[in-house]
């Protein structure tokens, strides 16, 4: 189940899903077309907010794997903010400054409600299957951090018809955790570039650590190949994947913070706008 488009560690895992798929019924006896099962379905609408699940699914078929990746990324962020303004003071409304960014490839990051975002993964391209979780994550402000989770039983897959024809909803779970940390010497005082001292450690810093695992009941007639392989293919797609979300996020966030630090007006239009969410709900 060497999945990737980049080109697999072996000759014999390059073949697409349909060349695997065409192959299978020929084994069985049945001769199905190509159009059959891969011409392309209408998408139902889903809802917005996703509602959370109680657990995580049970997966039994002879075919499981468990997929994990972590990273961790140090951004450097602007000294210049209002005065009484720190990264404390962002991060303590994690869940509405969050909620207003966008992420590539389809990714994005929605409010639910005060302590939960929905968080769309960008896109993961395997062959020509492409695939998207969506995860309902908890937003856990703690002292010094912001941790948010996705619990195994809290994710719908999305992506190609693939899904539905696979069953692959039925046949997943997924596990997210991302902690943010930050430094900032700053904190509490009106700062400019030319106050900040040169050296590393008296700049204002947003660290982010990351790790995902996936856990796959892997179909036929991908369940065929290699566990070696799918495993390692497996692995480095998610990886790929976790690597676009955590630099694109973090580009975006430090660009976001840096606009909020400054800007009374956009801190008061958030601060409104989460009160009349507050009030709706």
């Amino acid at each position: 189940c060497s999945l990737l488009r980049s080109p697999p560690p072996l000759a014999t895992t390059a073949v697409t899903a349909n060349t695997m798929l065409a192959t299978h019924h020929k084994a069985a006896g049945a001769r199905p077309s190509a159009s059959k099962f891969f011409a392309p379905t209408n998408k139902r609408p889903v809802p917005r907010i996703l509602a959370a699940k109680a657990a995580s699914k049970a997966l039994t078929g002879p075919c499981i794997v468990d997929l994990y990746a972590q990273d961790q990324v140090k951004l450097p962020t602007t000294a210049r903010h209002d005065p009484g303004i720190s990264i404390a003071d962002y991060m303590a409304h994690a869940v509405d400054n969050f909620s207003n960014m966008e992420l590539p490839m389809g990714g994005k990051l929605v409010r639910a409600d005060d302590k939960h975002l929905e968080l769309t993964v960008p896109r993961i391209q395997l062959f020509d299957v492409w695939l998207q979780p969506r995860a309902m994550s908890a937003v856990s402000i703690e002292e010094g951090r912001i941790v948010i989770t996705s619990s195994e039983g809290n994710c719908i897959l999305e992506g190609s018809h693939h899904v539905k024809q696979f069953k692959l909803n039925e046949r997943f779970n997924l596990d997210v955790r991302i902690v943010f940390s930050w430094e900032d010497p700053g904190a509490g005082f009106t700062a400019s570039s030319s106050s900040i001292s040169s050296g590393e450690e008296e700049e204002p810093r947003i660290k982010v650590d990351g790790n995902i695992r996936v856990q796959v009941d892997i179909p036929a007639p991908f369940s065929f190949m290699p566990k070696p392989i799918i495993e390692a293919t497996g692995n480095t797609a998610l990886a790929a994947s976790l690597t676009l979300i955590m630099r694109s996020f973090g580009a975006v966030m430090v660009e976001d913070y840096a606009r909020w630090a400054t800007d009374s007006a956009l801190r008061r239009q958030r601060s409104l706008a989460a009160a009349a969410k507050a009030e709706s709900a």
